[in-house]
């Protein structure tokens, strides 16, 4: 009851304030409610009540450290989402509110039972906690998510971590249920979420769990990009969203009663504003449910199932997969269920065709994503529409890039989708090209990469889904189809169901900008370069076709951290992580074959079940029927020893020393051979290496860097380091059959597909050791002179105080200043040496702010090397990077204001920020920049625009409002450089972008 704490007082201050504001519009004819804010709602309480608040003026309140944006604390200040709403009810209780502070969650709880804290303010209602407390209404719903890393899998449901590791919180009520539901999940307790975070991304936990406003605060407040949100934990949810209470002891159901009543004085448009100042938009709370008549209510009531089309192949919008309705216009119907609180009953396993004819049949009662047609209208009735979809001309053919529209394709065989709105608009609007009408999208596209067609018309997303998922690669965009109509997506209803029209119309306008921005990005964001494997052949592709799944025989299945399998049978470690990966790229599943015995040799026979064998390392005997690819990655020799030894980057010197190394390694007869002099001592295996270090009998251990990090940590080994490396790498390759040349070359290709931050995540999140890499000398002279410093201070302590201050306060300085070098370094691009990603989100935010205050035009351009990949592929990737430096240094260079920024976005994407700086400003330092672009003559043999590095840029105006996210100009101009590209590339596109939108 000590620690810092927050009190609310103002409530007693209201009398004076009225007596003061009464006296001056005595003097001054000045109505007082004019300028001063009405006093807090008091409540109506019983006497019972009133008589509980006199025994209890002050009402004890948890608050937590770390459960931003929630419930936290700073400095002991509490602060949070529902650190206002609960001042907001002590003012209207007429309590004053101390919040207990400076515990964990587990000890907050306990102080809650022993009756040292009456309200617990974010809980969670469980049958556990009820047998001890009482709970109010709930005051926010969220749904609980898996946090996994950036590049992991997609999560669909818990099942995907059995025998897998979830760092959890200790005390949280979600570490119960997977107890007690899933035991088969293996738990890493932490003491807070960041720590749960950060097991995440170093490795040590395959995901974590938390409230989706929780982890978006976090994410922002951390800049964390190497994790994801991924995946509704319905099962824990139980279907809906979880809620938050607040918790009372249930000796107190009077001051239960008095939270319920206070909660419901609470007006939304005060619930709204807290959600839009903690979480930055509107979540739908309980009480924002939708608004219906009572005539809807009762629609509702004696239609409780809606009968609702699920199409088979419209992907990414609407489709079946794995036999299940799936794509952005099904979650887009779950979360219009949610918001007017229906269920739908799904109808699928027809085509389109007949969907439309059980619609017209009144078999149907639901289309929730349709294009309108005067066909359509005799039977449906529409709502307001909900996206706006792009129509496009792809061709093999990039000589078509010349032609304007379709009607100029005289006599070209075009593909178009039977029954859809569109193809009926293009064959009455473009007469020219042979329509030819295939059965769906995917038809379409696979005839045009066989050539039995010239082109196909449809809409960019489904073609761009269909593209990567069927490894069609020469296709390109020609240009977008203009027709007559818009074509919108809407919702449709049967004809004699108007009241189900305008309830989905309200449902769709209460549906939040961020909602409907978490749906796109799901669903139709770009897939980065590396999610499918680039340049198959056509024998690499029909092969592909034609294989169902691959077998890999695991070569040593107790080799961990390499690989190895669990008590439950499942594969884990770096290798296997590698292979889970590769399936995801070439999409096919990956089946696991174990073999028992340690491996003599790798030949064919051995592995006669399997199509991959999993590593094959340096050294290993490789018989002439089995072929390896490259190297997928090499990992040094290291050698351990005690913490006294000192950096040690050779062999040379140590020959006086034992150094054990493990006599069944591929390396052990190389090592021997290469130093003959060495006192090599044979161990059996790398617990028994290490502990004879630490047993003193040998001087140090010599095995691979991840290996020998793997059981220092596993044994918590506290007194051995890894000293140094030696000059000798370890490469693993996977090997096939020796007659399988196309998929050696397959695997290849995919392994190069591997972007940097995958293949860090992939072999070096396992690198997380305690790793000596030189002498650092100046940390023994410091530390040396810190002794002789503390000596001099325990001797002559009085008479030489002032010096030893003055030389803390220089250390304190130096301290100071490195911090400062330390966090500029930190939004420093490594390689281009200008601002970063990270600095870049921080200036945004900050200018967005300032010319949203101050009522000024905020310029964002968004800028792309032509071809970059192209680049790449024909000059290496050094020359890439050098290029890479010469476009940031000129962009650095070119608005010459000392307000604009320049940043690295990603790859071989930079932003500018031109705060003050209306659309003419724009345009013209865009304009300097291709110019300045194009003076530095950087060749370019392979572009398809000039002979010289070029880029293309889209350049976004506005005036921000409070109301919109700086991402709002971000994705604004990033539309704007796609139109760009899409128009020839080499140029730029602009606009000034409403504030409206």
């Amino acid at each position: 009851m000590t620690t810092s704490r927050q009190v609310n007082r103002f409530h007693g201050k209201w009398p004076h304030i009225l007596f003061l504001l009464c006296l001056l519009s005595f003097i001054f004819g000045i109505k007082p409610m004019a300028w001063a804010k009405q006093p807090p709602v008091k409540l109506n309480l019983s006497p019972e009540e009133q008589a509980f608040i006199w025994k209890h003026p002050v009402i004890r309140v948890s608050n937590e450290l770390d459960w931003p944006p929630f419930d936290f604390a700073i400095g002991n200040q509490p602060f949070g989402f529902s650190i206002d709403l609960m001042n907001i009810v002590g003012q209207r209780l007429g309590v004053e509110i101390k919040y207990i502070n400076g515990y964990s969650w587990t000890e907050l709880i306990n102080r809650f039972k022993n009756g040292h804290i009456d309200i617990i303010q974010s809980a969670y209602k469980t049958p556990k906690r009820e047998t001890f407390a009482l709970f109010s209404s709930p005051y926010y719903k969220d749904k609980t998510v898996f946090i996994i890393p950036r590049y992991a899998q997609a999560v669909s449901g818990i099942n995907q971590f059995r025998g897998k590791i979830m760092a959890v919180p200790t005390g949280y009520a979600h570490e119960h249920f997977l107890k007690k539901h899933h035991p088969d999940i293996h738990i890493l307790r932490l003491t807070n979420m960041e720590e749960a975070f950060q097991a995440v991304i170093d490795g040590r936990a395959d995901g974590t769990i938390e409230l989706f406003a929780v982890a978006r605060f976090m994410f922002e407040k951390n800049y964390v990009d190497a994790l994801k949100i991924s995946g509704w934990f319905k099962e824990y949810d139980q279907g809906k969203k979880r809620s938050l209470h607040l918790m009372v002891p249930k000796k107190f159901p009077l001051l239960h009663g008095m939270l319920e009543k206070a909660l419901a004085s609470i007006p939304p448009g005060e619930l709204i504003e807290l959600e839009k100042k903690w979480l930055g938009y509107r979540n739908i709370h309980p009480s924002q449910k939708l608004s219906l008549a009572p005539e809807e209510v009762s629609f509702l009531q004696k239609n409780p199932l809606i009968r609702v089309a699920n199409e088979m192949d419209w992907p990414p919008f609407d489709y079946m997969r794995n036999g299940k309705p799936a794509g952005f216009v099904m979650d887009y119907l779950d979360l219009i269920g949610e918001t007017i609180g229906i269920k739908f009953d799904i109808i699928n396993g027809f085509s389109w065709p007949q969907l439309l004819e059980m619609g017209r049949q009144k078999q149907i009662d639901l289309f929730p994503g349709i294009w309108k047609t005067r066909e359509r209208e005799s039977f449906l009735i529409f709502t307001q529409p909900y996206m706006k979809l792009v129509k496009v001309l792809v061709s093999k053919d990039s000589t078509w890039n010349r032609f304007k529209s379709l009607s100029e394709l005289k006599n070209k065989k075009i593909a178009l989708p039977k029954g859809y709105a569109l193809t009926e608009l293009i064959i009455q609007e473009h007469p020219g090209p042979e329509y030819i009408i295939v059965n769906n999208t995917t038809q379409g596209l696979n005839q045009l990469a066989l050539g039995m067609v010239d082109g196909f018309v449809g809409t960019l997303g489904v073609i761009n889904h269909i593209i990567k998922s069927h490894f069609i690669n020469d296709i390109k965009v020609i240009m977008e189809v203009e027709v007559s109509r818009e074509l919108p997506l809407q919702m449709a209803v049967r004809n004699d169901w108007p009241m189900m029209q305008n309830i989905l119309n309200k449902a769709i306008a209460i549906i939040t900008p961020e909602q409907f921005n978490e749906l796109t990005s799901k669903w139709m964001a770009p897939q980065e370069d590396s999610a499918t494997i680039k340049n198959l052949s056509l024998a690499e592709k029909k092969y592909l076709q034609q294989k169902k799944e691959f077998t890999v025989c695991v070569a040593n299945p107790h080799h961990p951290p390499y690989e190895y399998i669990t008590k439950e049978g499942d594969y884990r470690g770096i290798v296997a992580e590698y292979y889970k990966h590769l399936s995801d790229k070439i999409g096919l599943p990956f089946k696991w074959y174990i073999q028992h015995d340690t491996p003599k040799n790798h030949s064919e026979g051995r592995y006669r079940h399997c199509d991959i064998i999993s590593m094959i390392q340096t050294g290993d005997v490789v018989s002439a029927d089995v072929q390896t690819t490259l190297p997928y990655v090499a990992y040094p020799l290291v050698i351990a020893t005690d913490n006294k030894a000192l950096y040690i980057n050779t062999l040379e010197g140590l020959s006086q020393k034992k150094i054990g190394i493990c006599r069944n390694t591929s390396f052990y007869s190389i090592l021997r051979g290469k130093y003959p002099e060495m006192q090599f001592v044979p161990v059996d295996s790398v617990e028994q290496g290490l502990a004879m270090v630490q047993k003193q009998s040998l001087f140090g251990f010599i095995h691979t860097a991840p290996e020998i990090g793997y059981y220092i940590q596993k044994q918590q080994i506290l007194d051995i380091k890894i000293s140094g490396e030696i000059p000798m790498k370890i490469h693993f390759k996977s090997g096939v059959r020796g007659d399988n040349a196309v998929l050696s070359a397959i695997l290849e290709k995919a392994n190069n597909s591997l972007t940097r931050e995958e293949h860090h995540r992939l072999f070096q999140n396992w690198m997380q050791l305690n790793y000596q890499t030189g002498i650092d000398y100046a940390l023994i002279w410091k530390l040396g002179a810190l002794g002789v410093l503390a000596g001099t201070f325990l001797i002559y302590r009085q008479r030489y105080m002032s010096q030893y201050n003055e030389k803390l306060a220089t250390l304190n300085h130096e301290l100071l200043q490195a911090n400062r070098k330390l966090e500029t370094m930190s939004y420093i691009d490594g390689l281009t040496q200008i601002s970063n990603r990270r600095r870049f989100d921080m200036v945004l935010s900050m200018e967005w702010q300032r010319c949203e205050r101050n009522r000024h035009p905020l310029t964002l351009i968004m800028i792309d090397i032509d071809y970059f990949k192209l680049y790449n592929d024909r000059y290496g990737h050094l020359a890439g990077d050098d290029c890479l430096k010469k476009v940031a240094r000129t962009l650095s260079q070119a608005s010459g204001r000392a307000a604009d920024f320049a940043a690295r976005y990603g790859g071989e994407e930079f932003a500018v920020i031109l705060p003050d700086t209306d659309e003419k400003g724009g345009q013209a330092v865009a304009e300097k920049i291709m110019a300045d672009i194009k003076a530095l003559e950087i060749p370019h043999e392979t572009s398809l625009v000039k002979k010289y590095v070029s880029v293309s840029m889209g350049v976004a105006s506005m005036v921000p409002i409070a109301t919109l996210a700086p991402m709002h100009i971000v994705d604004s101009a990033d539309r704007l450089l796609y139109r760009a590209k899409k128009q020839g590339r080499n140029q730029y596109a602009f606009s000034t972008i409403p504030a409206e939108t």
